[in-house]
């Protein structure tokens, strides 16, 4: 996967609601997993975030998940930069374990 190929959306793939571009909020799906990427224009630090969407998964089991270092996270000072920490991340034996034990944790 490229950085290029990574394109950000303001509405959320899980749900179908559009986030306002004000929220600093985009999503991105990538083998199977939803990413929420976060930018706050107006916040004192400016950095890029991305974290596994677990808002529809049963919160005991993602805490064990997160708790077992499963967790999916990135961040970065530059948008261009986090993509690109995306992109290298794909595809690698730990984004495929954090994927299957993420793939694994019940629906609500």
């Amino acid at each position: 996967m490229r950085a290029q190929d990574i394109r950000l959306s303001y509405t959320n793939p899980i749900t179908g609601c559009t986030e306002a571009r004000s929220n600093g909020r985009q999503y991105v799906e990538i083998d199977g997993i939803v990413l929420v990427v976060n930018h706050y224009y107006r916040s004192r630090t400016p950095d890029w975030s991305a974290r596994a969407y677990t808002d529809h998964l049963d919160s005991t089991a993602v805490l064990e998940w997160a708790k077992a270092g499963n967790a999916l996270g990135f961040g970065h000072v530059r948008r261009r930069d986090l993509l690109e920490q995306i992109a290298a991340s794909v595809g690698t034996q730990e984004w495929q374990q954090k994927r299957d034990a993420l793939l694994a944790i019940p629906r609500t």
